[in-house]
């Protein structure tokens, strides 16, 4: 079923989709970053969705909601975080996999990469964004 081999792509369990109709606008900066997510995942002609932020401030309601719709339209979309391509990073470059890892994100049409501030190394997310 290609709507299953959609959402074991995305990285995210189908059971925990949330939608857009439930994030909760807490204040003009989360308004934005729900409207700019409602405007990318509907087909924006940009690659990426970048979510920064810190602990709850509904990075992961937009990045479900974002790839809900994106595979409602039978669209491949995946979802990582920094810490998750540094890690991928530290582990290829050891064992000779950060290629297939690297090319495998290239291939995605739409990414949904999530930053929590203060926590990510920065000079291996700086090394990997360079080959991406």
């Amino acid at each position: 079923n290609l709507r299953e081999y959609l959402w074991k792509l995305s990285g995210i369990d189908q059971g925990m989709a949330h939608t857009f109709a439930s994030y909760n606008r807490r204040n003009k900066e989360t308004g934005i970053a729900l409207d700019l997510a409602v405007k990318w995942s509907g087909g924006e002609d940009k690659k990426w969705l970048l979510l920064l932020g810190n602990v709850g401030t509904g990075k992961t309601h937009l990045a479900r909601a974002s790839a809900f719709a994106i595979i409602g339209r039978n669209e491949m979309c995946h979802y990582t975080t920094a810490a998750e391509i540094s890690t991928q990073a530290r582990t290829g470059i050891g064992n000779g996999s950060v290629n297939e890892y690297v090319q495998f994100i290239k291939t995605v049409k739409y990414l949904i990469l999530m930053i929590w501030v203060g926590n990510t190394p920065q000079i291996t997310l700086k090394a990997c964004f360079m080959r991406l």
